[in-house]
């Protein structure tokens, strides 16, 4: 699955017009404008600049619409005679999940050193190959709960979020259709603010085709 520097890539869409030209900043807003009328739970919006290449490359404004650990990056700039407009739906890191899988590591080997320090080989290696997974499952419990913070980061992590995912956070219709049901109304709010530009303009609308946007497997990681 493809990554960005924001996360796992859900679903993206993008559209060059030729012949048009607009004003980002304007764009930006009239999308915010549409979104605060489809009154979406929990969302919150903002503009981020965001590297076109590496860190000494020029920057580039997006407008960013969150909600929960999903992320919408809007773009929407001249090029040539056009105006290109994308979208990029992600989860949003937190980017501590490398340190999660490197402690866990670490943690576990001290166990294990303690464990044969204090039951000798057979007894320590047999309790740190128990111990480990049971202790494991305990925080995964509490995470999974509530009484412990941090499962957007232990998602994250290598190995141990994949774990964690199948056992205690299994995708369900819920989760997807929350999913969809986000993509769908942002990108409806996008189109929307297109077909006004391109209207005012004389421009042709967009085909359904053109406004499909593609999608990621996602629900199957």
């Amino acid at each position: 699955m493809a990554k960005t520097a924001v996360g796992l890539v859900i679903s993206h869409w993008s559209k060059l017009i030729e012949n048009l030209q607009t004003s980002p900043m304007d764009f930006y807003a009239s999308v915010e404008e549409a979104l605060k009328r489809r009154q979406i739970p929990e969302l919150m919006t903002s503009r981020v600049d965001m590297w076109e290449g590496g860190m000494l490359s020029a920057k580039r404004e997006y407008l960013r619409i969150i909600r929960k650990r999903l992320v919408f990056d809007i773009c929407a700039a001249p090029f040539g005679t056009g105006f290109f407009f994308s979208s990029w739906l992600s989860t949003l890191p937190t980017g501590l999940g490398i340190w999660i899988f490197l402690g866990a590591i670490v943690a576990s080997f001290v166990l294990l050193f303690l464990f044969l320090y204090q039951l000798g080989a057979f007894f320590g290696f047999l309790l740190w190959l128990i111990g480990i997974p049971a202790l494991l499952l305990f925080l995964g419990y509490l995470i999974s709960e509530g009484s412990i913070e941090g499962e957007d980061a232990v998602l994250e992590a290598p190995i141990i979020g994949a774990l964690y995912n199948r056992i205690f956070h299994p995708n369900t219709y819920y989760i997807s259709d929350t999913t969809s049901m986000f993509q769908s109304a942002v990108h409806s709010a996008v189109m929307e603010v297109i077909d006004e530009v391109t209207k005012a303009k004389n421009l042709r609308p967009l085909t359904e085709l053109e406004r499909k946007p593609i999608m990621k497997d996602f629900f199957g990681r």
